[in-house]
């Protein structure tokens, strides 16, 4: 029992230190989401800027990645799903989202989070 309780403690100490990133907004954080044309991916230590975000239904937003790393832009239980490599940008439809709150990931970092209203 000693020994799972210590495990356990270790586990806890080290786990910030493995991925980092945000931990997004979250429904019920994301009260006041910013509308945007763009989102900015920042990396592991940040993740997506804003991370709690709206946009038009239908629209395109731009995806920026200012990390040297891939990652992506997945929006949970959809079809949406942009990678975007180390300092590039990409376009994103959402045509075919339609309005509701979503949760966006990384699928490379899934620590990395978001939370989007498609309004």
């Amino acid at each position: 029992m000693r020994a799972t309780w210590v495990l356990a403690v270790v586990m806890v100490a080290f786990l910030p230190a493995c991925g980092g990133g945000s931990d997004g907004a979250g429904a019920d954080e994301c009260a006041n989401p910013v509308a945007v044309s763009s989102v900015e991916i920042t990396g592991q230590g940040s993740g997506y800027e804003p991370d709690c975000l709206a946009v038009v239904a239908g629209a395109t937003i731009t995806l920026q990645n200012s990390d040297h790393m891939p990652h992506t832009f997945t929006v949970d239980g959809t079809d949406v799903n942009y990678n975007v490599g180390g300092g590039e940008t990409a376009q994103a439809d959402l045509s075919s989202l339609e309005p509701a709150l979503y949760d966006v990931t990384c699928v490379f970092h899934p620590s990395m989070k978001a939370t989007m209203k498609v309004e």
